[in-house]
């Protein structure tokens, strides 16, 4: 792949971090010179493992930033990073408007029509690095991001949508890591709600729940579980952008789960639209 010259700045068509995208910048940035022009050329040849990186997402923020880099450029520049070539379309203006992100497309089936939405995939890695490169790359931040998805129930008798007051991520245990603590994202994030809907608090995780022993022990704390509001919540957060959690009740989070989370998710999306409806209503 060529290189692509940007004022002093050469930028690598090679890979960036193993398992995130094709080609990458980052410390691909090279500054202008005969020994670093030829480094890169061996990184994108494949002759020199060099080329990999492992680079923070506010690292590339601020290179971005110091090297002034405009804002097309800046979208094309986190669509290569992140291999997210197709989240980023139409994105880059979303002054006043509300961004939309789901973990799937059915869970989104009714978002208002012309809404900016966000497809991340399940997760709390691949929804951080999604919203991440959305609102890096937008020319304006959106008014609001609102987060629509489904959640396991921790406690019986839980049904419907709820708005997330609280989130938390139930699988970082901080105990061991007191004295790092500036290091650290909140235990709990605070969210602001409506007061349209009935809330909850929400346990966020990297697996999908489906057995009654976890289930009891996450519901010391919390009401529903899912597997990326507290990611969602937390980049929100770093950007300063406020951000809604809408949460709809799609199974027990108990070994009743197994196999029926597919099946209820037309119902779920239709449910979570009407939420979105009353919440934004004057």
């Amino acid at each position: 792949m060529p290189l692509r010259n940007v004022g002093n700045v050469v930028i690598k068509g090679c890979l960036g971090i193993t398992g995130l995208a094709d080609y990458g910048v980052g410390l691909g940035f090279f500054r202008g010179g005969a020994g670093d022009e030829r480094h890169a050329q061996e990184c994108s040849s494949g002759e020199n493992s060099w080329c990999e990186h492992r680079v923070l997402l506010s690292e590339v923020s601020v290179w971005f930033q110091t090297l002034q880099v405009t804002a097309p450029l800046r979208t094309e520049l986190w669509r290569a990073f992140l291999g997210t070539a197709g989240s980023l379309a139409g994105m880059e203006n979303l002054s006043g408007r509300t961004l939309f992100v789901a973990a799937v497309d059915a869970e989104a089936a009714h978002v208002p029509a012309g809404a900016p939405l966000l497809i991340t995939g399940i997760g709390t890695v691949p929804a951080a690095i999604e919203l991440t490169a959305v609102l890096a790359s937008a020319e304006q931040l959106p008014e609001r991001v609102v987060n629509i998805g489904t959640a396991g129930a921790l406690r019986d008798d839980l049904s419907g949508v709820f708005e997330v007051s609280h989130v938390r991520k139930h699988d970082f245990h901080l105990e061991v890591l007191s004295d790092v603590s500036r290091y650290l994202l909140p235990e709990v994030i605070e969210l602001e709600t409506s007061g349209k809907l009935p809330t909850a608090t929400l346990a966020t995780g990297d697996s999908f729940i489906s057995d009654t022993p976890t289930r009891t022990r996450l519901a010391q704390d919390s009401a529903l579980c899912d597997m990326e509001g507290y990611a969602i919540a937390a980049v929100c957060r770093k950007f300063g952008v406020p951000c809604t959690l809408l949460k709809q009740v799609s199974d027990t989070a108990n070994e009743e789960s197994y196999g029926s989370w597919a099946s209820v998710l037309d119902r779920a999306a239709e449910e979570l639209a009407v939420a979105f409806g009353t919440v934004s209503a004057d």
